[in-house]
């Protein structure tokens, strides 16, 4: 053998004698930096001379990471034959699960499922964590979110930490579900935790861009996602990732298409080898549409329908097709393919029945709800568009209700059968249901780039399309600004504010979905006149909603808490008015805690005066313990016959939808009407706002309470507070 010191003599030049010297890196060297495409020559060529089980096994890695499943899982196979290896285990079952149909999917979880119970024997945690990402990932392609979940909190609860490459692969699916279930600002975040994890390792990092950019995409930015998909695809091809390189190459086609280059977008697609993924086939499908062949585009949706079984991609597949034969004026045909794309939504909200993943889950689905409530509502079909309309705006609230009271000691009010069956079948279902249910009220509601108003009188429903969506925001955005903006309001009021809602003593309960929840309704004008001198106003999370829920039993006594930490002297000074006023127990400072709320009965009043905010568990009142969310609310089932919630943006939410808020978590405990405040509002003029719904007896009737104190403030010109305070009812209570 020819030693180094030997090569130097001979070459007589230390350089040269280095260069000889350099050593080739072995195969599972090439598997650890992950260059899947070196790793399979050298590893190949390895196993062909002799190379033992660990070298099948790397191979089984390299041929799996490139795209060859069925390679991947006879190179696992043939290391399990040499022994007991939990790393073969899982590459094998990982391998087999993603080669698809019912056999191989159960027989790759078996594999997998013993890989987990032998690492857990063996107490090898990073062994559990990566097999319970595995089961994870072979859920996720069925789109069962609720398992996914389930086995990422199983990899994310070992004793003891996993390494780095694990816990960011763990944080890239964790953010995944967050993103998938329309939960972008927690994606961003975990993205994030994953990338100070995934830095030594570039090719996880290539699938950390990728996710990256797909959520710019979804957030409506191209261009911000573009250099994340070129940065990715590099990386990916640098290494021989294949399914890195084929979805960024798919990312980059729909980036082309929506900055208007058809051209680059084909490009992208030419020369794919391989079975057509339904990604790969939706986006060249709006490629032939945006290059003006709708025909073309329909039959390759039709192909990708065919070939895919799971609801995530058929709800899409489904709402692309009917826009197609939308354009190709085959309106029945493009009915049936919303409706088919809403019962592919339905099937992803059932698969998480009794979790509280559920609720996010219609954010980002939303469009063929849409879409197909427009097409009902320009052939005047009022009776099957309330049904559409129903499940978009009650289901979000009823999933967020039903969901969390799921288990066997729910104690809220809709655990009960019966409830949640009149939640689901809806006052307006029915046949002939909108005479039999008393009472007026507005649902507005934005649906493809439109608002539309439905208006319920007891004498029918009005149907009215009444402005494109972006005026409306563009009047709320500046609304928003400044809420002395008189003629934003206005603009607000001509579009959302229909002729056929006339002044009159009734209460007039809006239901706004979506983003629209944010508007001041109360401070809309029409003529010049705020709504609010004309009508009292209240908020309901959906039409069949309002009477349905059950109030809970109130005790005739109130409770007052304010100033929970000693620093706002404002709320001190209004919760001593709202206990005068009520003669009601007043909790201050360190008693402004859980236990005053927790140990006293329901009360008819509950005032609570103190600082709100929305973070990362949703929104939340300062209390002397802590602050107390959403969750909290429900969890302990707090309720009153009326909740004044006084504070900054105490009815705010970080989802588009009612549900994530303290106030609907009053409501669905059953509390009758909650009071609370859409933005930041001034200390004084709020609290005297409040002084003055208490003296036209907010304890009895506080919709028209709060509408009569809206009013002399209005009158008495004394800021713009009083527009911020908003009333949510359900229409429970006495009138």
């Amino acid at each position: 053998m020819v030693t180094c010191a030997a090569l130097a003599l001979v070459a007589g030049a230390a350089a040269a004698a280095a260069a000889a010297c350099v050593r080739t890196p072995s195969c599972h060297d090439l598997v650890e930096e992950e260059s899947w495409a070196a790793a399979k020559v050298s590893c190949r060529a390895e196993l062909d001379a002799g190379g033992s089980a660990a070298t099948a096994l790397d191979l089984a890695r390299a041929l799996m990471n490139s795209g060859d499943d069925a390679g991947a899982l006879e190179m696992a196979t043939r290391a399990l034959q040499a022994g007991p290896s939990t790393a073969a285990l899982r590459v094998a079952g990982t391998a087999q699960d993603r080669l698809g149909g019912s056999t191989n999917i159960a027989a790759g979880r078996e594999k997998l499922h013993a890989a987990l119970a032998a690492s857990e024997e063996e107490g090898d945690d990073d062994g559990v964590a990566r097999a319970a990402m595995a089961l994870a990932g072979s859920f996720w392609r069925e789109s069962r979110f609720e398992a996914v979940d389930r086995w990422l909190r199983a990899a994310e609860s070992t004793p003891h930490e996993p390494d780095a490459r694990t816990r960011g692969t763990l944080a890239i699916q964790r953010g995944d579900l967050q993103r998938r279930l329309g939960d972008a600002d927690a994606a961003e975040a975990t993205y994030a935790r994953a990338e100070q994890h995934l830095r030594p390792f570039p090719t996880k990092l290539g699938w950390l861009l990728l996710k990256r950019g797909k959520l710019h995409l979804e957030r409506g930015s191209p261009s911000a996602a573009r250099p994340l998909f070129e940065e990715a695809l590099q990386i990916a091809d640098a290494a021989g990732q294949a399914d890195v390189q084929r979805a960024a190459r798919v990312s980059l086609a729909e980036v082309a298409r929506l900055e208007g280059d058809t051209a680059e977008g084909f490009t992208r697609l030419e020369g794919w080898s391989g079975a057509r993924p339904s990604n790969y086939l939706r986006a060249l499908a709006l490629l032939h549409v945006a290059d003006g062949d709708p025909t073309r585009a329909e039959a390759i949706l039709g192909e990708a329908i065919a070939g895919t079984r799971d609801a995530e991609s058929l709800w899409e597949l489904h709402f692309e097709r009917g826009r197609v034969l939308e354009q190709l004026r085959r309106a029945p045909d493009a009915e049936s393919a919303y409706r088919a794309s809403i019962g592919e939504v339905e099937k992803l909200r059932a698969s998480l029945q009794g979790s509280d993943l559920q609720p996010w889950l219609l954010a980002r689905r939303r469009q063929p709800y849409e879409a197909l409530f427009r097409m009902l509502a320009e052939r005047g079909e009022t009776h099957d568009l309330l049904r559409v309309l129903e499940s978009l705006t009650a289901r979000s609230f009823l999933d967020f209700v039903t969901d969390q009271g799921a288990g066997p000691e729910a104690g809220d009010p809709l655990d009960r059968a019966a409830e949640v069956e009149a939640l689901r079948r809806g006052l307006l279902v029915q046949e002939g249901a909108a005479s039999e249910v008393g009472g007026e009220a507005l649902v507005v509601v934005e649906a493809d780039g439109r608002v539309w108003t439905i208006h319920r009188t007891p004498s029918g429903v009005v149907v009215e399309n009444r402005a494109d969506s972006a005026s409306v925001r563009e009047a709320m955005r500046a609304l928003d600004a400044d809420p002395s903006d008189a003629a934003a309001a206005e603009r607000l009021g001509e579009r959302l504010v229909p002729a056929s809602v006339v002044a009159g003593d009734a209460i007039l309960h809006i239901v706004p979905a979506g983003d629209l929840l944010r508007v001041p309704w109360a401070a809309l004008r029409r003529h010049g006149k705020a709504l609010v001198t004309e009508r009292a106003v209240a908020i309901a999370p959906s039409l069949a909603l309002l009477g349905a829920l059950s109030p809970a039993a109130y005790d005739t006594g109130s409770l007052v808490l304010g100033d929970p930490d000693g620093t706002l002297r404002a709320a001190r000074d209004e919760a001593r008015q709202a206990a005068d006023a009520l003669r009601a127990p007043l909790r201050l400072g360190a008693e402004a805690g859980r236990a005053a709320l927790y140990e006293a009965p329901t009360p008819w009043v509950l005032h609570i005066a103190s600082h709100a905010s929305s973070g990362a568990a949703g929104a939340s009142l300062r209390l002397a313990d802590g602050p107390l969310t959403a969750g909290d609310v429900l969890e302990a089932g707090l309720a009153a016959r009326v909740a004044v919630l006084s504070g900054c943006a105490t009815g705010k939410s970080r989802t588009r939808e009612m549900w994530g808020s303290l106030s609907a978590a009053l409501l669905a405990n059953g509390t009758g009407t909650v009071l609370a405040t859409l933005r930041s509002v001034d200390d004084d003029g709020a609290r005297a706002l409040i002084a003055s719904a208490y003296r036209h007896g907010l304890a009895r009737d506080p919709v028209r309470a709060l509408a009569a104190a809206q009013r002399e403030a209005l009158v008495s010109g004394s800021g713009e507070s009083w527009s911020s305070f908003v009333a949510y009812d359900i229409g429970t209570l006495p009138r």
